[in-house]
């Protein structure tokens, strides 16, 4: 079993190393901080999985969508749990073939894990799963006047996107970090299932989801 591990963290890529090396199977095993060479490794190499952590679930998802040969492989996906929301999102909006939590990382869940997605089943931590089925169940049980469910402060994020702004911009304009607005623009892509920025204006220009403004 060949893995590709992308993380922008030296300790969460030799983290993980470190676990893939007491595994059984794991035959080879490459790090990369950047996207680029971890794309140019899966294009030219047999690599079976391809671990991908959470900063490169950015706004416009560049950790997922620069890997076009990507199908061959298999992605799995460590997320943060730090805002469940963005987190669920994510999970909803994102084409990946499983799920792991930052929180829950152990030998034995990322062996189990790298199992699973070999065998073609779609792992997800029960936790995430049990939250995100109580949700729909509760989304479809009680309607809402909230378009696509975005939050007030999401509306407003929303309106600076589509005037233009950058995500340093939008952090400026709403005293926000930009950490903070990267967020809040990852969660609204995800909540309208768009796949970048441009998509989400196309969207809010058909809808008329800012004619009140």
């Amino acid at each position: 079993m060949r893995i590709v591990v992308l993380s922008n963290s030296e300790i969460v890529r030799r983290g993980i190393g470190g676990m893939l090396r007491m595994l059984p199977g794991v035959t080879d095993i490459t790090d990369c901080e950047e996207a680029t060479p971890a794309s140019a490794l899966v294009n030219a190499e047999s690599v079976d999985i391809l671990i991908v952590t959470a900063e490169f679930c950015d706004d416009e998802f560049h950790g997922i969508r620069e890997f076009p040969a990507a199908r061959n492989s298999k992605i799995l996906l460590l997320l943060r749990d730090h805002d469940r929301d963005v987190l669920l999102m994510q999970v909803s909006a994102i084409c990946a073939d499983g799920f792991m939590l930052e929180s829950e990382l152990t030998t034995a869940t990322l062996g189990n894990t790298l199992t699973g997605v070999l065998r073609g089943a779609v792992p997800m931590p029960p936790s995430l799963a049990r939250e995100l089925l109580t949700r729909l169940r509760t989304q479809e049980s009680k309607p809402t006047h909230r378009p696509f469910l975005l939050t007030q402060r999401e509306m407003q994020v929303l309106a600076l996107i589509v005037d233009g702004l950058s995500n340093k911009q939008i952090a400026r304009r709403l005293g926000m970090s930009e950490n903070g607005a990267k967020r809040h623009v990852a969660s609204i892509l995800a909540k309208l299932n768009v796949s970048n920025r441009t998509v989400a204006t196309a969207l809010v220009a058909r809808e008329g989801l800012l004619d009140s403004r």
